[in-house]
């Protein structure tokens, strides 16, 4: 199995290694906006190692959600 989806905090990560992208380690940060039946897509990172998700990337993905969840990202 290549894939995998974890919860990380109150959002989910998404790792893919080794599949279809070859040897890239890719990380998707992603949560489920319940009341909007959305998935919103927090970022991606490529990281270099196989180890736990870096704290500074967790945070930067923590407040892209609590600035979706506070409206100020607009969209169509």
């Amino acid at each position: 199995m290549t894939a995998s989806v974890d919860a990380i905090d109150d959002f989910h990560e998404l790792r893919d290694t080794g599949g279809i992208l070859g040897g890239i380690n890719l990380r998707i940060f992603f949560f489920l906006d319940k009341p909007k039946l959305s998935l919103v897509i927090l970022g991606s990172i490529n990281k270099q190692n196989n180890g736990p998700t870096p704290l500074g990337d967790r945070r930067r993905m923590a407040r892209r959600k609590r600035n979706y969840l506070n409206g100020e990202y607009s969209g169509p």
